[in-house]
């Protein structure tokens, strides 16, 4: 998933986050894919469970993840968001273009 570098200057906990945003900018993760448990993402990768802990916190709290009770982590759902604002700013304009000052 993730190649980490234990030996470089940036963090471990910045290498997550900024190989997790890149796979999901790429499409590599889809919206609504479901992310390894944060014990099978540390076991796998051979980092902290904190690491990944704060890893994901961060990334919660960018809008790149959600955190679902009982369930786990997943890629947000970006583009649904865009397309509500979209249809709604669609509306918007239609409904006022229908007015004259």
């Amino acid at each position: 998933m993730l190649n980490l570098a234990p030996d470089s200057s940036t963090p471990l906990v910045t290498q997550i986050v900024d190989g997790l945003r890149r796979l999901i900018a790429d499409r590599s993760l889809q919206p609504d894919a479901k992310l390894p448990s944060i014990r099978a993402f540390a076991a796998t990768h051979g980092v902290s469970v904190f690491t990944v802990v704060e890893a994901y916190d961060r990334l919660v709290a960018q809008g790149w993840l959600v955190s679902r009770a009982n369930a786990g982590f997943f890629v947000k759902r970006r583009l649904l968001s865009f397309q509500f604002w979209l249809k709604g700013l669609i509306f918007r304009h239609r409904f006022f273009a229908n007015f004259r000052l």
